[in-house]
């Protein structure tokens, strides 16, 4: 497993996901650049740097939200149980 935590955007986010089964991604503004933050817009623009096996987003803003349903990732949820 690995995480994202917050921050920026950079190739070592994408090499840490690598071989991971579970990689959960802090996505906190969908299109928006915010400082200290990865927006979804940075996860789809590099989803093939990726390689963990499944990525769930976390920590989404109420403008993701308000669009959960294009999201194509999961999304996490208070009480979510993900089964590796």
């Amino acid at each position: 497993m690995s995480y994202s935590g917050d921050g920026e955007f950079t190739t070592d986010l994408c090499a840490s996901s690598w071989d991971a089964g579970l990689f959960v991604a802090e996505c906190h503004f969908q299109n928006r650049p915010v400082t200290g933050h990865v927006n979804y817009n940075d996860i789809q623009d590099h989803k093939p740097d990726f390689g963990a096996r499944r990525m769930v987003l976390t920590r989404l803003d109420p403008e993701t939200l308000a669009v959960r349903d294009q999201v194509i990732e999961d999304c996490a949820q208070d009480g979510m149980v993900i089964r590796l």
